[in-house]
């Protein structure tokens, strides 16, 4: 992958859409994937405070969707309850 010079791994808005009803075990085992290739995990399609909290809790820091004006790093959005 050094070679190719590939530097993340980008989760489709489907996969993110259904996080929170079905898809949960697939992008967990995607980013275990993505950590031990040493890639950073960018999700598309984040429109729910509940996905973006999942995606925070498994490691996702770079967020894209309805929830955000543009790109931006997720670890900066305030999460309501979280310190």
């Amino acid at each position: 992958m050094h070679r190719l010079s590939i530097t993340h791994l980008k989760l489709d808005a489907k996969i993110i859409a259904e996080l929170e009803s079905g898809t949960r075990p697939v992008v967990k085992a995607l980013f275990s994937m993505a950590q031990s290739m040493e890639l950073n995990v960018l999700a598309e399609g984040v429109s729910r405070q509940e996905q973006l909290h999942i995606l925070n809790e498994l490691g996702c820091f770079i967020c894209q969707g309805g929830m955000f004006d543009s790109f931006k790093e997720a670890k900066n959005y305030k999460l309501p309850g979280l310190v």
